[in-house]
């Protein structure tokens, strides 16, 4: 008797299934959705509004469906989803969804009531926000010491340039001494010559070897100064200690 009770009622709920199944048929389960637009990139954590139509059987416009966008990340297998919400008009739909991660998305607009089957391109999501994570993880004594480094080396740099500049510039003294007394030696040669009506003028040697020593002098001189445009340069760019 039992068994007879328990069979009935396994026919009687294999029935019931029966006819829910029928009737979601009868009603036209599926449904067809046409997006306003194509959209294939967009960026981490910024905004996307995708705006579309719901049509049942591909005809009938359908703003009675619980209609939601649902992804999965490609790469991480991470999952999303999105209730849209219905438009002003029949049919009519809008969702706005941010992606958390990079990476190519592949997407859908589902409902709970009528089976959609349109597939539409991945999207490729780019950004990468573990590239930002890493760079705010970097701690205030970390970025301190990389400074401190780094003004270190700048002063060392700038103490050589300086005692770099102060053995040219003696050079530049003993140059400019020499050229100073080579000028006399050379007065004092024009004034002799000047004396005997015989000369017919400076000698050769005497003359370039003064224009040797007065371009060397310039030479260094513009050393010492492109040194200390250098240096100053250094001062204003070198990062400034607590």
């Amino acid at each position: 008797m039992r068994r007879r009770w328990l069979t009935g009622c396994l026919l009687a709920l294999i029935a019931m299934l029966a006819l829910t199944a029928t009737a979601t048929a009868a009603a036209g389960g599926w449904a067809t959705v046409e997006m306003d637009k194509p959209v294939t990139r967009t960026e981490v954590d910024q905004p996307l509004t995708l705006d579309f139509t719901l049509l049942q059987h591909g005809m009938t416009p359908a703003d009675w469906t619980t209609t939601y966008f649902e992804a999965t990340n490609t790469d991480t297998g991470e999952t999303l989803r999105v209730d849209a919400e219905a438009g002003a008009e029949a049919g009519r739909w809008t969702v706005t969804v941010a992606f958390p991660s990079a990476g190519n998305w592949d997407w859908a607009i589902q409902t709970e009531e009528l089976a959609v089957e349109d597939t539409f391109p991945a999207l490729e999501v780019v950004g990468d926000a573990a590239a930002v994570s890493n760079t705010s993880a970097v701690t205030p004594a970390e970025l301190d010491a990389a400074i401190t480094g780094a003004t270190e080396t700048l002063t060392k740099q700038m103490s050589s340039m300086t005692g770099e500049i102060d053995i040219l510039q003696k050079q530049v003294a003993n140059l400019t001494g020499e050229r100073d007394m080579l000028q006399k030696q050379i007065g004092n040669l024009e004034a002799a010559q000047a004396n005997q009506p015989e000369a017919t003028g400076t000698a050769w040697w005497v003359a370039a070897l003064a224009g040797a020593l007065s371009a060397l002098a310039v030479v260094a001189g513009g050393g010492l100064l492109a040194m200390r445009r250098g240096l100053i340069r250094n001062r204003e760019l070198s990062p400034a200690t607590a």
